[in-house]
């Protein structure tokens, strides 16, 4: 009877045990962990390049208004300082009054273009986050990861895959470029 009860004993555990398991397992499985590069997808992604290419354009056609502008500042100062021993010293005064508001409004000027490439490249990069969640999201499901974490917030290196490449893949098959609208 002692033999049955130890025999018993025995299977129990050994029931228990492989249930702890599996539960455990399947935790494990739960908590599947994945990491992504999300910099590289909005840097190098075909409309994370798109959306790099119109900025650049942008602030390159600007540059040319920016060259005259420029040119016509230095061409009042060299004016300015000409004349500078014919004019009155008031005379002189008010129209160095005048070329300071000018580069005042220069330098607003840029700062304001400078402010409307940030903003349009931050609504863009937004866009292109929204495609990225959504194929994370189905990424998730498909192979039943728990978390997904940011390749940034992970110190040192991990095990856990990366699916950076394959969230390439599709956010490049659904989304080839982004318009950049310049806010006025």
């Amino acid at each position: 009877m002692k033999r049955k009860s130890i025999v018993l004993a025995a299977w129990v555990l050994a029931a228990a045990t492989l249930t702890a398991s599996q539960t455990s397992l399947a935790q494990q499985a739960a908590m599947k962990t994945a990491v992504i590069d999300m910099q590289s997808l909005l840097r190098e992604s075909d409309a994370g390049k798109a959306v790099i290419a119109q900025i650049r354009k942008l602030q390159t056609d600007y540059q040319q208004t920016v060259t005259s502008e420029q040119q016509d500042l230095q061409q009042s100062q060299q004016k300015l300082n000409d004349e500078r021993a014919s004019l009155a010293p008031d005379v002189y005064q008010q129209r160095m009054q005048e070329l300071g508001q000018k580069l005042q409004g220069y330098q607003r000027s840029l700062q304001q273009h400078q402010i409307q490439w940030d903003t349009a490249s931050r609504n863009a990069g937004q866009k292109i986050n929204e495609v990225i969640v959504k194929i994370v999201n189905a990424i998730e499901k498909e192979q039943k990861l728990g978390m997904v974490f940011e390749r940034a917030a992970v110190i040192g290196t991990t095990s856990a895959p990366d699916i950076t490449p394959d969230v390439m893949k599709r956010l490049n098959q659904q989304l080839t470029t982004v318009p950049v609208e310049v806010p006025h």
